[in-house]
């Protein structure tokens, strides 16, 4: 499969000018957005529960398979206070 490019801030804005314009029930917000597509750097979700980060993650390591990452080194951590108290 042959990678996609990675998307320019542009294009990460228009993506958020058409999900805020769009008539889905559950939208992505503009921070979820700019969180799965942003490329080059690394990225800190934080949020409270039921927000969607685990679907922002989900969604951001999909997009950077897509685009021919997936061989580069990478670290997810997924923290949270239940886990913190188990030992």
């Amino acid at each position: 499969m042959k990678p996609i490019s990675f998307l320019t801030e542009e294009e990460i804005q228009k993506l958020q000018e058409t999900e805020v314009n769009s008539s889905k029930e559950q939208k992505k917000t503009a921070e979820q957005i700019e969180a799965i597509y942003t490329s080059g750097q690394n990225i800190l979700v934080s949020a409270s529960a039921g927000s969607g980060k685990t679907f922002v993650m989900a969604e951001r390591i999909l997009d950077q398979l897509a685009r021919g990452v997936g061989n580069q080194p990478t670290l997810y951590l997924d923290l949270y206070r239940q886990g913190c108290y188990r030992a």
